[in-house]
């Protein structure tokens, strides 16, 4: 693709083959369907995971493959990620995780619809193995409009609901220091 509107971004590293196949699933699944994914394999042991993504892109040439030489982690790989992406937006996805199927054609809207926007993300549904809801995640709403107080404090968002204007994570990418807190 020469110019998708949304560039989704996913890193995996050793997720069970279920998990991998109905995160990439839910992406390629989407209503809205201008976009390139790309797929970081951080792990270039993992034979199996580079086999199935591999021939998920055989079906679909949305997909963009990149496997590291060596172990970069999750905020080395998304850089990587986020570095190639084309898109005017881009949507962070988890190989074990499940996106709506009007997931991207929603926040693409709203993105498009409010220009001041820089960042986007929504609750989720956090659920089990066999995809029974457990309990949601809304953050309380007072939270929001004070959100510069609350944002390094607490738990806001999740990346998989996670959209923002390419232009802004390009310039601030990742801090690849922390480990958990991309």
């Amino acid at each position: 693709m020469d110019k998708p509107l949304i560039s989704v971004v996913m890193a995996t590293y050793n997720e069970p083959e279920k998990y991998l196949r109905e995160s990439i699933e839910s992406i390629l699944n989407q209503t809205f369907k201008d976009f390139e994914f790309i797929i970081i394999l951080d792990n270039p042991d993992n034979k199996k995971a580079e086999k199935i993504i591999k021939e998920y892109q055989q079906k679909d040439k949305r997909i963009v493959f990149i496997k590291n030489e060596k172990n970069l982690g999750l905020a080395g790989s998304l850089n990587k990620g986020i570095e190639i992406a084309k898109g005017k937006y881009i949507a962070r996805m988890d190989a074990d995780d499940i996106a709506l199927p009007k997931r991207l054609e929603k926040q693409f809207k709203y993105m498009e619809n409010n220009k001041d926007i820089d960042l986007l993300f929504g609750w989720v549904y956090f659920i089990d193995e066999d995809g029974n809801i457990l309990k949601e995640f809304k953050p309380e709403k007072y939270k929001f409009k004070e959100i510069e107080k609350y944002f390094f404090k607490e738990h806001l968002t999740v990346h998989p609901s996670m959209m923002v204007k390419s232009k802004i994570l390009k310039r601030l990418k990742y801090d690849e220091k922390l480990i958990r807190s991309q």
